[in-house]
């Protein structure tokens, strides 16, 4: 589980992804708890890149991940899983950008306290 900064004293993991709401997010816990120990998969919060845009930019006609890739002139992933983290991670960041404008905070502060963006969605 090397794609998970995890540190004993923080009990919340944030994993960030687009559409969250089924296949991955079981997949996810399910590896979890298959290959890892020491992180408990009850202290998991998805961030949904999916209703954050649905809530940032109520507009938009489609929010799958090629057209919110398009819409902010993001390379698009060619749906094959290093090129679709690279572009979740830069929507992911262009939305905090957003969000930070919206609620008059610091980029990087949102960023670094991913249960601010947690908070706002849900």
């Amino acid at each position: 589980m090397s794609f998970i900064n995890y540190s004993m004293k923080t009990k919340e993991i944030y994993l960030v992804a687009h559409n969250c709401d089924s296949f991955d997010r079981l997949f996810l816990i399910n590896a979890i708890k298959n290959y890892s120990e020491q992180i408990d998969y009850k202290h998991i919060k998805f961030i949904d890149t999916l209703n954050l845009c649905k809530i940032l930019l109520p507009n938009i006609k489609s929010y799958s991940l090629k057209n919110m890739t398009k819409h902010f002139n993001i390379i698009p992933g060619e749906h094959r899983a290093m090129s679709d983290t690279i572009a979740l991670r830069e929507l992911y960041h262009k939305l905090v950008k957003c969000l930070a404008e919206k609620i008059n905070m610091n980029t990087d502060y949102i960023l670094q306290s991913p249960s601010i963006v947690y908070d706002y969605i849900y």
